[in-house]
């Protein structure tokens, strides 16, 4: 799973991880992975929304 690659590739380290909105995180086995480890925070763009002009916006916004 992906996230366990993520998780052990940064053990001491609070995680924010940028998904679209795909039904993917919503299994199951993944909510629970997440409930497990709360270090993890998962953001999800908006279904109706282009996640990459949100992180343009984003970038736009660190970048000032």
């Amino acid at each position: 799973m992906f996230l366990k690659h993520v998780a052990r590739a940064y053990p001491d380290q609070e995680l924010h991880l940028v998904m679209d909105n795909y039904a993917t995180h919503k299994k199951q086995e993944v909510r629970d992975w997440l409930a497990d480890n709360p270090r993890i925070t998962v953001h999800c763009t908006s279904t109706s929304a282009s996640w990459m002009n949100l992180v343009e916006v984003w970038f736009g916004i660190v970048e000032r």
